[in-house]
């Protein structure tokens, strides 16, 4: 990443959303430019570098043995939930009701907290979405879903290795913020569960569970194509974010 970039990006609050990594939440006009000097920077020094999803896909079953994951396992199917929102929540039919019952509130919010009857609505509205998307069907929406578990051992011991430690770090800061506010508290083990991806055949679009550095690996592998660049789309922001966080 060149160091125009890099400054660009300085120690603004500019980040994706979990829920989708197109979804970029920018806090206030100052970051709103440098976002979008962010954007111009990196189309200026980004070339097209694009592996269909299918060659990324061979390139990751190429490093590491794995599983195939059932169609019907849980992985999957929080997979395919996740896909749908995140590709096609405008056209659940909960949406249409999500924008309906926001609406008045929004435009009455100027800001500080939310009402709590805007967080009670928003808050039935992401449910009624949710369930949804988790009772529709991949086929439904066109998605075409292969999935896999890494197994653990020597290949992909670093994956692995790195997981239980980002696991570590979330634990003690969690533990950290419960005890500064007098709380009590759990948290689960240290040791970090199973590694899973699962590739969307028809977008594109990869899903890693447990594991932060492989998916930045697998992003960046994708690259972008042309078009991707001219538009700003979702898959050149996700490997803007993917670049920067590889700290090349």
């Amino acid at each position: 990443m060149s160091e125009k970039i890099s400054e660009a990006l300085g120690t603004n609050e500019i980040r994706e959303s979990k829920a989708s990594h197109s979804n970029i939440i920018v806090r206030n006009e100052k970051q709103t430019q440098d976002f979008q000097l962010w954007l111009e920077l990196n189309t200026e020094a980004i070339k097209p570098c694009a592996h269909s999803i299918e060659e990324t896909e061979q390139y990751f079953l190429a490093l590491y043995d794995v599983d195939p994951l059932a169609g019907d396992s849980a992985e999957m199917q929080a997979a395919k939930k996740d896909m749908i929102l995140n590709l096609h929540r405008n056209e659940l039919q909960s949406a249409a009701l999500d924008s309906e019952e926001n609406s008045g509130s929004a435009v009455d919010w100027k800001g500080g907290p939310p009402p709590a009857e805007f967080r009670e609505r928003l808050h039935r509205a992401i449910l009624a979405l949710a369930k949804e998307a988790e009772e529709a069907s991949a086929e439904q929406f066109g998605l075409v879903l292969k999935g896999y578990r890494m197994i653990r051992n020597e290949k992909s011991e670093k994956c692995y290795l790195q997981n239980e430690q980002e696991t570590r770090k979330m634990k003690e800061e969690y533990l950290r913020r419960n005890r500064v506010q007098n709380r009590k508290f759990e948290f689960f083990d240290e040791e970090a569960p199973d590694i899973f991806v699962v590739f969307e055949m028809n977008s594109g679009e990869i899903q890693v569970t447990n594991g932060g550095g492989l998916y930045i690996d697998l992003v960046l592998f994708r690259g972008v194509r042309e078009e991707d660049i001219k538009e700003h789309s979702s898959r050149f922001i996700t490997y803007t974010y993917a670049l920067r966080d590889s700290q090349k």
